[in-house]
Parts: C-alpha cells; sequence; structure tokens
C-alpha cells in the first residue's frame, strides 16, 4: 500500500503519527517547496475532519497543516450523517477506507481528509 493511501485509513482509527503523516505526505508530493503543506489542489481545498461521539456526533475540522481550527462545528445524531459528509467531501478514495471510517464509528472517534470545493471550504470559514 502506497504512503498516501495509507495515511486517510490509518487516520480515521486515529492510529497515525502527525510525522508518519508528513512523511506520506511529503512521498506523496504534497509538500510544497517551503516545505508547508499544501491545502488547496486543483481547485479544491484539502481539510481534515475529526469527529467523536459525545452524546451526538460532533465535528471539528482543521486546515491541511493540522494546526489551523476552521471556525465551523458540526453535531448530528446520526452517524449516517458522518457517512454522507465524507461521501460528499471526496473523503472515501477507496473500499477501504470506507471499512476503516466504520470501524472508527464504531469506535467512537476518528478523523479523515476531504477534498472539499470552494463553496464547500467557504462555509466552514464562516
Amino acid at each position: 500500500m502506497s504512503p498516501l493511501r495509507s495515511a486517510p485509513v490509518l487516520l480515521a482509527c486515529g492510529h497515525l503519527p502527525r510525522q508518519a503523516l508528513v512523511s506520506a505526505q511529503s512521498q506523496a508530493g504534497e509538500i510544497g517547496e517551503n516545505g508547508a503543506l499544501m491545502g488547496e489542489m486543483n481547485g479544491h481545498h484539502r481539510v481534515y475532519m475529526s469527529f467523536q461521539d459525545r452524546y451526538g456526533w460532533h465535528c471539528q475540522f482543521l486546515e491541511a497543516d493540522l494546526k489551523t481550527s476552521l471556525p465551523r462545528h458540526l453535531h448530528f445524531t446520526s452517524a449516517d450523517k458522518i457517512i454522507e459528509l465524507v461521501e460528499r467531501g471526496g473523503g472515501f478514495t477507496d473500499q477501504e477506507s470506507r471499512i476503516m471510517l466504520n470501524q472508527a464509528i464504531e469506535k467512537g472517534r476518528g478523523g479523515v481528509f476531504l477534498n472539499l470545493t470552494q463553496e464547500q471550504y467557504a462555509k466552514l470559514k464562516r
């Protein structure tokens, strides 16, 4: 499995340290010339969504640098909404990533990278 394919999968279960993520993104060409993570690719914004079951599903969003929080937080009563959000956000790269997301939901927490359109990204910035 390539480092890029494994990074989102492992992140979904919360098993990938940030240093390994940066290494995987670097190998995949996602590190800019100045060493910064590239958040915008082909008109899409790469955003990390973490989620946790706290008497309902609480979702937070970070920029691709994994440091900068986006102001919008979402709350859902159903895990099905998490799956729908990941589908709409382009977070499923293959069947394996779907399985890993389901495992993270069963565990009650996880995270996944999304590739958002300009419009989707703008809604998170509000």
